[in-house]
C-alpha cells in the first residue's frame, strides 16, 4: 500500500483525528504529517501490519494533549514508544495488542518522559488472555503520579478486578487518584442494535465488579483524601442495599465515595444520608 497522501492546505490547521482498525504504520505516518494535533487516538482491537518505515529519530508532538495508542507487536508502534515526546500531555489512553512482544524496557521508558500535566489514564479494551503473558502494572502505574481520573473502557472483568486489585495492594500507585471511570456498553443494548448475545454469566459481571470497586476503595481509604468518585457509563451494575451497608461504614470513617451510575447517584446506595 502506498503511502498516505496529506492536503498541506489543510493539514496545519487539522487538531483532531480518532482512528479505528488502521495500520500502525499509517497512524505513525499521520502523526508526522500533522504536526498541531491536540487530539490523536489510534485504536484497535486486532494487530495490522504495514510496510511503511518505523520511526529512527526523535519526533516531537508540542501541543498533542489527548493521545491514545496500543502496545503492539508492530515495529511502527515500538519505534513510537521508543521515540515520541508528548510535552503538553493531558490525557494517555493506552490499548493492549500484543503486549507480551513489547520489550518493558521500551513501555517503560515511554511512560518515564510523560509529562507531569498527565491526569487522566484510559485503559482501552484491556482482556487478561491466559495464552499471553500478563500485563506488568509495575512499568505502567508507578511513573503516573499525577493522574487522577482512571477510566477502563470495555476491559474484561479479569482485567478490571486485576487493575483494581493491584491498585488496592500497591497503595503508592496513582497516589492523587481521585475517580475510576468503567465505561462498557450494556449487553441489552449490544444485542439490541447489533445482534451481539447478551454474554453468559452477566450477573456474575456485575456482582464481581461491584466487589472489586468496595474492595478497592476500603483498602484505599485513607490515601484517598476526603472524596472518591467511581462511576459507571453504559453498564449498571446493579447495586443494592446489601452493598449499602459496605458504603455506610466507608463514608462513617469520612471517605466521601460517591458511586454513580451515567452521572447520577446510585440512589438505594444513599438512602437516608
Amino acid at each position: 500500500m502506498p503511502p498516505i497522501a496529506v492536503n498541506h492546505a489543510w493539514a496545519s490547521s487539522l487538531s483532531s483525528v480518532v482512528l479505528l482498525e488502521v495500520p500502525f504504520g499509517y497512524c505513525l505516518q499521520l502523526l508526522q504529517l500533522l504536526p498541531n494535533l491536540i487530539e490523536f487516538r489510534a485504536r484497535g482491537r486486532r494487530f495490522h501490519s504495514s510496510d511503511l518505515p518505523a520511526l529512527d529519530k526523535e519526533l516531537v508532538l508540542p501541543k498533542m494533549e489527548i493521545f491514545e495508542w496500543s502496545f503492539a507487536r508492530d515495529e511502527s508502534s515500538i519505534s513510537l514508544l521508543r521515540y515520541v515526546h508528548l510535552p503538553s500531555l493531558r490525557t494517555l489512553g493506552l490499548g493492549l495488542i500484543g503486549y507480551d512482544e513489547v520489550e518493558p524496557a521500551t513501555s517503560g521508558l515511554f511512560l518515564k518522559r510523560l509529562p507531569p500535566t498527565v491526569t487522566e489514564l484510559e485503559l482501552v479494551w484491556f482482556s487478561a488472555d491466559p495464552d499471553q503473558a500478563g500485563v506488568d502494572w509495575e512499568i505502567i502505574f508507578p511513573p503516573l503520579v499525577s493522574v487522577r481520573k482512571l477510566s477502563l473502557i470495555q476491559c474484561s472483568l479479569a482485567s478490571t478486578e486485576e487493575i483494581l486489585g493491584c491498585l488496592a495492594y500497591k497503595k503508592r500507585w496513582l497516589p492523587a487518584l481521585a475517580e475510576i471511570c468503567i465505561i462498557d456498553r450494556d449487553p441489552a443494548e449490544m444485542e439490541k442494535y447489533d445482534d451481539t448475545p447478551i454474554p453468559k454469566g452477566d450477573d456474575d459481571y456485575k456482582i464481581e465488579v461491584r466487589k472489586a470497586v468496595l474492595r478497592f476503595a476500603e483498602t484505599r481509604r485513607d490515601g484517598l483524601g476526603s472524596g472518591f468518585d467511581v462511576k459507571t457509563i453504559g453498564r449498571r451494575l446493579g447495586w443494592s442495599l446489601r452493598d449499602k451497608k459496605r458504603v455506610d461504614v466507608l463514608i462513617s470513617r469520612g471517605l466521601r465515595l460517591g458511586i454513580l451510575e451515567d452521572e447520577q447517584l446510585v440512589e438505594c446506595l444513599y438512602s437516608n444520608i
